[in-house]
């Protein structure tokens, strides 16, 4: 049928609009089917005003005496336009009646459940399926609630909840997308029906103020993402002081005035109670959220719920009603049973000792995840707290390490190892567990375990990098902070390379969350909430930095040559997220900004030749230009302040790429030093006076402000000091020297060996991210390799043997060799003559030759050293 009335784009067009003349209770007309068919926004013009010389006359018109006056016609309403955008957006409807567009069939709000569940369900686990979706589908009317249950189990809807609802889920819906053609403006349109229909009458109680609570929770998180930070404070806090004067926070007794023995009530009423539990776990999530960043404390504290409320049972037990007990919030395993044994005790004195009914407890094996990443996220938030105090500038005395369990640092590191160890079998961070998770049905177990992991990924970030020089590029390994305050304390003994061991945790942590997030993204299952966005953005960092000081990651974990590399992974989710966050667009940018201030600290660094100067401003680890540039966005998930910048549409310029240095682009080309040449005689003596400088047990400080030397060896702290107080040449870097070439191999089907800890291989040749690093034939700490005493012992101090073994990749090349090699081979003749020392000649391409059948290692200028 050809409608009178022809939308713009059918107008612009010249084709046949095709709408059928439907209109909705607005009288708007419904969008036409070759607008729907291609996706399009669909507006009609505005109706031509009326003739009014002609309207004058009919209304000027009389009846004679007697007769009735003919019936007037009903006026047809005004067919809304895009030019009050406020008030219409195509098909969505009104805002008046958002939630009852006829968009929203029985089969979208199934897949708007499906999105809730895969995105969102952790953080607003309140909502039960059948309770919710059952009026929306069976297209009840919504109303605001009334006082108590309806008596079939079914509640009417506030019609906050279910825009709150559709605010969340609409920007990761196509066709509610394709109606304002961003998934931002979709999400935006509904917010803003939201905000007409909230209740700021906190008069209610039961349903009402429950269904009112989580209305403000779900539009608090939206607006606190979409960078309204103010309004989303306050809604927030709103609903958590809300849930408390309710008495949330306390359990009721299923049991209380329990006279009905119909299993059906009895299902109810746990769901009813389960949903107001999950509701203060909500309140307890977004509190925590919040707390991230300086100055916004917490309200909820902990000391406060122990033993007053139960962690949320299992979404199975939840779903069916199946009425359960779990345990307290920090209720350790003992005191669990104890428990149990106490309320057994009391309910046969209360049955004058008979079996009384049943009470079913849930066990270990089958407690709800969620309770865990609640656990989780608590460290966190008790971890970003010390963080933005200050971190171990804030530690007294400040000169302790953080191995010393006086420390702050030290308490929460230990935590949460002891975090990661109780984790079940299931939820362990393994190739099979996560093989199991990306191959089985989506469920809400595999979305808390990829939520727990990006949790305790944030933890990890946000501790260790707090020991890490900002800019290190004169460090030859991770040996402590360069700023004041210093660590001087010694190092805990057994634990020489403890600055590498930590370096190494971390990096090989974020390195296994971005392996679950390649995982994942390839099978579509990203759980793409705002704080996974956080924990992506943590990695990414730690990517750059790695990627721009190779030498602070001792196993090359998060190596950027790789195909995938954690870099480009982290930023492919990253794009994709900030069309839907605006948040997640300020973290783009800011990845963006970081990069480009590394490469630009990097070639001034090497365009410098490599001094120590060359890095920072204040010749320190470059303390002074993160705190000041870095720190605090770098610290903080959501900001109170935010500028026109960050209110702009997403940018939808595409990430920018690592860049690789010219003379490491061949990975066979080893960069490594034309070096002197000197008798085997002097070579021993030097040896030995290597070795005992290594194995002195004199103290040095960790820190020392000045580490630049001639020869550098390794003191008992873990630290490079220096033997005189000259500047010298820094040797190759660790694991570079030449060996066989190795293409890249995103997604190897045989296993790679690792020197510390394997990566993520499927016993299926499943793709996985993968860490591609040169296997060794000698085990051990990093100490043990990089020293001159090891590898065979009748070649150890034979430059050629060493060579040989390098190449090999059997034997790493490190400063430490340096001694032994003081004499320059003369390419030419190829004879050995001695040079007047190192470095070499700045100006000459150089070059060093290999005494075999191989050819030289040639570069194209001057080799300025490694990392």
């Amino acid at each position: 049928m050809r409608s009178s009335i022809a939308c713009s784009r059918c107008r612009r067009s010249k084709t046949k609009c095709d709408n059928n003349g439907i209109r909705d209770s607005t009288g708007a007309l419904a969008p036409c089917r070759s607008c729907v068919a291609g996706k399009k926004v669909c507006d009609y013009p505005a109706p031509q005003p009326p003739n009014h010389s002609h309207s004058q006359r009919r209304e000027s018109t009389v009846t004679t005496a007697g007769e009735e006056a003919p019936p007037k016609k009903r006026k047809r309403p005004a067919v809304p336009t895009t030019d009050i955008p406020s008030h219409t957006k195509g098909g969505l409807g009104t805002l008046e009646d958002a939630h009852k567009s006829p968009l929203l069939t029985s089969k979208v709000w199934d897949e708007l459940w499906a999105i809730h569940e895969k995105h969102y369900a952790t953080e607003f686990s309140f909502l039960h399926k059948r309770t919710f979706l059952g009026p929306l589908q069976r297209l009840l009317p919504v109303s605001s609630s009334e006082k108590g249950p309806d008596p079939q189990g079914q509640r009417s809807h506030d019609p906050a909840l279910v825009l709150a609802f559709l605010t969340q889920t609409s920007p990761f819906h196509p066709e509610l997308v394709a109606q304002t053609g961003k998934p931002h403006d979709t999400a935006e349109f509904y917010a803003a029906a939201t905000r007409k229909y909230l209740n700021y009458d906190f008069s209610g109680e039961g349903d009402t103020a429950l269904q009112q609570i989580q209305a403000f929770l779900m539009l608090g998180y939206y607006e606190w993402t979409a960078c309204h930070s103010r309004n989303g404070y306050m809604l927030i806090r709103t609903a958590v002081n809300f849930a408390q004067m309710n008495d949330y926070q306390y359990d009721e007794d299923l049991e209380k005035g329990d006279d009905d023995n119909d299993a059906v009530s009895k299902r109810d009423r746990f769901i009813r109670q389960e949903s107001r539990r999950r509701t203060f776990w909500s309140c307890f999530i977004l509190d925590r959220y919040l707390s991230v960043g300086r100055r916004r404390p917490k309200i909820l504290q902990v000391e406060d719920m122990r033993g007053t409320i139960q962690i949320p049972c299992s979404d199975k037990n939840f779903m069916s009603g199946r009425a359960v007990k779990t345990r307290f919030f920090g209720e350790t395993d003992t005191q669990y049973e104890e428990r149990r044994r106490v309320l057994r005790e009391e309910t046969l004195r209360c049955h004058n000792g008979q079996k009384p009914e049943k009470v079913e407890w849930e066990d270990r094996e089958d407690d709800g995840v969620l309770g865990r990443y609640i656990f989780a996220l608590d460290h966190f938030s008790d971890v970003t707290k010390w963080a933005n105090k200050g971190g171990r500038r804030s530690e007294r005395p400040s000169n302790m390490g953080p191995w010393n369990p006086e420390t702050t640092y030290y308490k929460l590191d230990k935590r949460l190892k002891d975090i990661k160890d109780d984790l079940p079998d299931e939820l362990r961070l393994t190739p099979l567990n996560t093989e199991n998770h990306i191959y089985g049905a989506p469920s809400g177990t595999s979305r808390t375990y990829f939520l727990i992991h990006a949790i305790l990924t944030l933890s990890t970030t946000y501790l260790a990098p707090e020991y890490l020089a900002t800019f290190p590029f004169i460090l030859p390994k991770p040996q402590g902070p360069l700023d004041e305050p210093l660590v001087t304390e010694p190092l805990p003994p057994g634990q020489p390379d403890y600055w590498v061991e930590k370096a190494t945790e971390c990096f090989e942590y974020v390195r296994d969350f971005v392996s679950i997030l390649q995982s994942f993204k390839e099978r579509d299952h990203v759980v793409e909430s705002p704080i996974v966005g956080h924990a992506i953005y943590k990695a990414a960092w730690c990517a750059c930095y790695c990627h721009h000081v190779p030498r602070m990651d001792p196993t090359r974990a998060l190596d950027s040559r790789l195909e995938p590399n954690a870099w480009d992974i982290t930023n492919e989710v990253m794009d994709s997220m900030k069309r839907k966050f605006r948040i997640a667009n300020i973290w783009s940018v800011e990845l963006a900004r970081v990069k480009a201030y590394y490469t630009e600290k990097r070639k001034e660094y090497k365009n410098a030749g490599g001094s120590p100067e060359s890095t920072t401003s204040d010749s320190g680890g470059g303390l002074k230009i993160y705190s000041e540039l870095f720190e605090a966005p770098h610290k903080q998930f959501g900001s109170l302040r935010h500028d026109k910048q960050d209110l702009k549409q997403p940018n939808d310029r595409p990430y920018s790429k690592l860049e690789h240095e010219e003379e490491c682009e061949d990975p066979t080309m080893a960069p490594s030093p034309n070096v002197p040449f000197k008798t085997e005689t002097e070579e021993l003596q030097r040896s030995n006076s290597a070795s005992t400088s290594i194995n002195s047990t004199t103290f040095t400080p960790v820190n020392p402000t000045n580490i630049i030397s001639s020869v550098q060896t390794n003191a008992s702290n873990g630290s490079a000091i220096a033997q005189n107080g000259t500047r010298s040449s820094y040797g190759p870097p660790v694991h570079q020297g030449p060996q066989q070439p190795q293409p890249p191999q995103p997604y190897p089907s045989q296993p790679i060996h690792y020197e510390h800890s394997s990566g993520y291989l499927y016993s299926a040749g499943t793709p996985a991210y993968s860490q591609h690093t040169p296997q060794y034939g000698h085990h051990g700490s990093y100490a043990q390799t990089s020293g001159p005493s090891q590898g065979p012992v009748s070649s150890s101090h034979d430059p050629q043997a060493l060579i040989n073994l390098e190449r090999e990749g059997n034997r790493s090349i490190t400063n430490t060799d340096l001694p032994f090699f003081e004499g320059e081979w003369d390419l030419s003749n190829q004879q050995s003559v001695l040079a007047p020392g190192y470095p070499y000649n700045q100006f000459q391409p150089q070059s060093q030759y290999i005494p075999d059948s191989q050819s030289p290692y040639m570069y194209p200028g001057p080799w300025t050293g490694p990392g």
